[in-house]
């Protein structure tokens, strides 16, 4: 995963009103699997734990033919959806999300 590189926050800015526009992106690289396939289409959203809190993310786009085997994601932050989501289990669409690192500890001596 790498991400978010924004360096600023977009807003909107209306009679003295200032809101902010969620901007942070994401690059995921996952295992090409059906269960992977299946939920990370266009547009479904996923939660990720940063900082204690619970970030939402959309997914924009999805690559599942330039690398066989591999299922690329770009993300965009999002607006949580308290009334449709199950936000403190980190639920959107019954999937919970959880940053694990892929690589024994031999890999990660090497990298």
């Amino acid at each position: 995963m790498r991400g978010p590189v924004e360096t600023k926050i977009n807003y909107i800015q209306k009679n003295g009103i200032s809101i902010d526009r969620p901007n942070y992106s994401l690059h995921i690289l996952l295992p090409a699997n059906e269960d992977n396939l299946k939920y990370f289409s266009r547009y479904s959203k996923f939660y990720l734990l940063e900082d204690n809190q619970k970030v939402c993310w959309r997914v924009e786009a999805t690559d599942w033919i330039s690398t066989p085997g591999i299922l690329e994601i770009n993300a965009v932050e999002y607006y949580v959806n308290e009334f449709e989501d199950d936000v403190e289990n980190g639920i959107a669409g019954g999937l919970i999300v959880k940053e694990e690192n892929p690589n024994n500890p031999e890999v990660e001596n090497l990298i």
